[in-house]
């Protein structure tokens, strides 16, 4: 296949349906008795204790962001929070679930799988990602799939539920399955970045050139390049914030996605920052 040629859609659904082919096998192992009696029924599910952890971070860094001077101190506590009740829970749902969430992670969050040639299997934006895995998710054959997906369902991935349980063994069973494909990963390193819309000023009466007004003109440009020098300094920051974080990145522990594509292929993907130290 030529690099340039894009891979269909209908050729990425092929490849999940090589994901998902040993799905079960995948339960089974890691929910012997039962998705309820696992630790990753806390993925939607989560302890009183984990809840009241989530909560009280939430609230210190929404209070540091919104407050002046000292924040408020947590005033939750743990006994206001309570697990649900797992009875009759739809285990191979959620584990199912679980595993299109790790997909939307390795396929998604701009990074890239690529086919032997080059090619990526590329399923769009993250909005577009998330109606990709919405879509294969709703004509999936299996029952047990209690309901239809919209993109918020998948949109970010796992970000939402990654700290409550393991998620490298998901991860894990996916690099498998595209290592047995030929294919590889490319990791894309997280940056913010600013997008800056051209001042779009509706014309008005005072834009005809025989009512142009010098005055107003050079105070409209003026504020234009005012706001452009501001957007400048705001890219300058979120560069050197990245640089740094990209630099601080190269000694820190491997990111679960990070950790399970080298277990498996015994190499660091590239893009991440630690391949320069290899």
């Amino acid at each position: 296949m030529e690099i340039n040629v894009p891979i269909s859609d209908k050729e990425i659904k092929k490849l999940l349906d090589f994901i998902f082919r040993d799905a079960e096998n995948l339960y089974k192992k890691l929910a012997p008795k039962g998705w309820e009696n696992s630790e990753y029924a806390r993925f939607f599910h989560p302890t009183a204790r984990q809840q009241f952890e989530e909560n009280k971070r939430i609230t210190e860094r929404l209070n540091s962001l919104t407050k002046k001077g000292k924040p408020e101190e947590y005033e939750g506590k743990e006994a206001y929070f309570e697990q649900d009740n797992l009875d009759g829970l739809n285990g191979f749902g959620e584990f199912l679930y679980v595993l299109g969430l790790s997909v939307y992670d390795i396929f998604s969050m701009n990074h890239e799988v690529k086919e032997r040639g080059g090619a990526v299997y590329d399923m769009g934006s993250f909005r577009g990602s998330g109606w990709f895995m919405a879509d294969y998710f709703n004509s999936y054959p299996d029952d047990r799939i209690p309901e239809k997906y919209g993109y918020l369902d998948f949109y970010m991935g796992s970000i939402w539920i990654e700290s409550r349980a393991d998620l490298l063994p998901f991860y894990t069973f996916i690099f498998n399955k595209l290592k047995d494909k030929g294919c590889t990963w490319e990791y894309y390193f997280p940056k913010l970045s600013i997008i800056n819309f051209k001042n779009n000023i509706a014309k008005t009466e005072e834009d005809r050139p025989e009512d142009y007004n010098p005055e107003s003109g050079v105070a409209r440009d003026l504020e234009v390049s005012k706001k452009n020098r501001e957007i400048q300094v705001f890219r300058d920051e979120l560069h050197a914030i990245h640089d740094e974080a990209f630099a601080k990145a190269k000694y820190e522990p491997l990111v679960k996605t990070v950790q399970a594509y080298k277990n498996v292929y015994g190499l660091l993907p590239d893009g991440h920052p630690q391949k320069e130290l290899e």
